[in-house]
């Protein structure tokens, strides 16, 4: 149901107003989020997220923070396939943007260290995974939201793991 809504919202738009308009970037990045978590189908929400790209990066939106945000999920994206190239590769940016536009302990920051310190990590580099992931719980640590206290616990959760429950890293 929300794909098919999402397709005729996208339709609807690119023939109402120009198919680069900012707007439709949003539509092609929650179509994208819908195929990543609704069916796990990594390549075609990637799709999406490209699109969304497109648009912002054709309106010179360069240091937008929705840019940043679709960096973001092109890189979790690539993660959860494994490509991890890619994923350092869209985070990075993601990073680049944030830090540009955002301030220093915004939340944003600490989750795309976290990504990155996953990737890191699965990349073997455990020193570039522990720099990351200091960085995300420093910035977790100082927000006093729920949502930074989730973020602070996941990053922890991370942290343990990565210190305590594999030997075989050592």
């Amino acid at each position: 149901m929300a794909l098919t809504e999402f397709h005729e919202s996208i339709h609807i738009a690119e023939n109402s107003i120009c198919p680069n308009h900012p707007s439709i970037a949003g539509t092609y990045f929650n179509k994208g989020n819908t195929y990543l978590l609704m069916n796990g189908d990594y390549s075609k929400a990637l799709s999406f997220y490209e699109k969304a790209r497109e648009i912002f990066e054709s309106n010179g939106a360069f240091n937008n923070p929705d840019l940043a945000t679709v960096y973001y999920q092109i890189g979790d994206a690539h993660c959860m396939k494994r490509e991890y190239g890619s994923a350092l590769y869209a985070l990075e940016k993601a990073l680049k943007i944030q830090e540009n536009n955002l301030p220093s302990d915004h939340l944003s920051i600490s989750r795309t260290c976290f990504s990155m310190a996953k990737v890191f990590y699965d990349l073997h580099d455990d020193q570039q995974a522990f720099k990351h992931l200091k960085r995300a719980i420093e910035i977790a640590r100082k927000d006093e939201t729920p949502v930074g206290a989730e973020v602070l616990k996941i990053c922890l959760d991370l942290d343990t793991y990565m210190r305590e429950f594999n030997p075989f890293r050592r």
